[in-house]
């Protein structure tokens, strides 16, 4: 049995928040190597170049305020100690 238990706990609404900007991070990603791959295979198509620099820069803005948020997560943390009863 230990002797004490410690419980690590963050505020939801400010977690939820986390998950919606990894979450659009990750699509915006999968344009960017969408347009980034069909730039490449024809760059005649100079627009599509353009398209992928644009996502780049919008998942460079979802992908910082998801790092952001984690840094606020992991400093808003608070912990509860409980020691067990003795039987």
């Amino acid at each position: 049995m230990p002797d004490d238990i410690e419980i690590k706990v963050v505020d939801a609404s400010a977690l939820d928040e986390y998950e919606v900007w990894v979450l659009l991070a990750s699509l915006v990603m999968n344009a960017v190597v969408g347009f980034g791959v069909a730039f490449f295979q024809d760059t005649k198509q100079g627009h599509l170049g353009w398209v992928a620099l644009m996502f780049v820069l919008i998942f460079l803005i979802c992908g910082g305020s998801a790092v952001h948020m984690s840094f606020s997560l992991v400093k808003a943390v608070r912990s509860l100690r409980s020691v067990p009863q003795a039987a």
